[in-house]
């Protein structure tokens, strides 16, 4: 695959795109970072449909905008395999809203190719300050009586198949008991057949 970032990515997808480009059958590509409307084009698909396996680091605004895409887009996404690694970009609005994105995007079944999950929390978020890390935002279909609600995410994850997922890692990210009982009934009912490595350290909430 090719490996890519800032500038680089953007000239390389809009080469893609382009009228001029090769009629590629397939491609892999590694993007670490790139614009608004680069990341809403990979997510969307659009004129991209030969990318089979895609490897992409998101945060902030442009990780939000490639959510967006996928959620947008006319069909589910051509990609046979995606490692997708999730980070806080500090904005905490932002950080809610692709958490709400994700969870959308997953129950829509737009990532059912994932084939590994990073969402990294920030261990040393100052509480100080009110920084509160890539925080897990609690399930709003929860009563409001239990002391430890879980998160969209997970209910959301528990009940899909992941048919290729080998790596699931949410370090760092709040989870809580009952978001470890909604992935726990997940590898019980045989969803994620593939899973060989499951990181869940740094979350104090559980236990």
């Amino acid at each position: 695959g090719v490996w890519v970032s800032g500038e680089a990515a953007d000239a390389l997808i809009a080469a893609l795109r382009s009228d001029e480009a090769p009629p590629l059958e397939t491609a892999e590509l590694e993007i670490h970072w790139c614009t608004e409307e680069s990341s809403r084009q990979l997510g969307s698909g659009d004129g991209l449909k030969f990318i089979h396996r895609l490897e992409i680091d998101i945060e902030g605004e442009s990780g939000l905008a490639f959510l967006n895409g996928v959620l947008s887009g006319p069909e589910k996404p051509s990609w046979k395999a995606l490692a997708l690694n999730v980070s806080n970009e500090g904005e905490r609005t932002v950080d809610l809203a692709i958490w709400t994105a994700l969870a959308d995007a997953l129950g829509k079944g737009r990532l059912s190719a994932l084939e590994s999950f990073l969402a990294q929390g920030d261990n040393n978020a100052d509480e100080e300050e009110g920084v509160e890390g890539f925080q897990l935002p609690p399930s709003s279909h929860e009563s409001e009586g239990q002391e430890q609600r879980g998160s969209e995410f997970c209910k959301v994850f528990r009940s899909l198949n992941f048919l290729i997922l080998s790596q699931l890692r949410l370090p760092d990210v709040g989870l809580t008991d009952q978001d470890l009982v909604w992935l726990g009934e997940g590898v019980k009912e045989g969803n994620y057949p593939q899973l060989s490595e499951l990181h869940l350290g740094g979350n104090p909430e559980f236990g």
